[in-house]
């Protein structure tokens, strides 16, 4: 979603949708990878068996994350989310200019 593409208001609003449905699976991403990682120091580094909705949870993140810590993807992923929070403040600043020239223009005619 880097490049910032649109040039109307429908374009705009199919972009704001792509942007939210990406920023909700990032955010859901990395809260797995957050309490997986919490769960997999209390497996690994206390003796503490884990429930079964903690193993799954943990599988799940592992999965997700491949190898690797899972605090290193975690850090990867909030640097993408805060990235789009950049780039969704420079397309809402586009598009009020955009509505603006649009608006001057039918001032003008």
């Amino acid at each position: 979603m880097k490049n910032i593409t649109f040039n109307s208001k429908e374009t705009y609003l199919a972009y704001r949708s792509a942007w939210k449905a990406e920023y909700k699976n990032l955010s859901a991403e990395i809260r797995l990878l957050r309490i997986a990682d919490r769960f997999y120091q209390r497996k690994q580094f206390a003796p503490l068996t884990l429930t079964a909705g903690e193993e799954r949870c943990l599988a799940n993140a592992l999965k997700l994350s491949g190898p690797g810590a899972l605090s290193y993807h975690r850090l990867n992923r909030s640097k993408r989310a805060t990235e789009l929070l950049a780039e969704l403040k420079e397309a809402k600043i586009e598009a009020q200019r955009q509505y603006l020239a649009r608006k001057a223009g039918n001032l003008a005619t």
